[in-house]
């Protein structure tokens, strides 16, 4: 029969002790939780415990003891979190933008919808594309109200 563990068992641990004391200062980086739950696992401890004593996400506690288990408890690689890849297939590329820049430029009344159909990406993109990347934006003309000679001449006067 497996002895249960305490909340005592796991606070008389001398890592976790100290760890406890370095995360009263509330500024808790996303790499301290990761070796802390790092160190309570090779503790033995549960993903429930480990998530109530240090006040975080149980899926947290899961996803590390998951990443532990499958680099067979290389804690190296599973002690910092994966650094950001772009995408191969990504078409926001700068020669893609500097495309669709002379596009507008060549014809500025040409509208984003005949832009994406002519580029075959979709309408989202080119959106982005001109409003984030190249910083311009669309605008159509707005018909005004129609005024005859007679109502503008009024106007004119009553605004004297």
């Amino acid at each position: 029969m497996s002895k249960m563990r305490t909340n005592t068992d796991f606070k008389n641990t001398d890592i976790v002790s100290k760890l406890k004391l370095e995360m009263e200062d509330n500024k808790l980086t996303q790499e301290m939780k990761r070796h802390a739950v790092i160190v309570a696992i090779h503790a033995n401890h549960s993903d429930l415990e480990i998530s109530r004593f240090l006040k975080i996400a149980r899926s947290f506690v899961n996803k590390v003891r998951r990443e532990l288990e499958a680099s067979d408890g290389n804690v190296e690689s599973v002690a910092k979190r994966k650094k950001h890849e772009a995408r191969s297939d990504k078409v926001r590329t700068s020669q893609f933008v500097q495309k669709v820049q002379g596009i507008i430029d060549e014809d500025p009344s040409k509208s984003i919808r005949a832009i994406s159909k002519d580029l075959k990406v979709s309408e989202c993109t080119i959106r982005r594309i001109i409003h984030e990347d190249i910083r311009y934006k669309s605008y159509a003309m707005r018909r005004g109200q129609f005024m005859s000679a007679q109502t503008r001449e009024q106007r004119f006067i009553q605004a004297q």
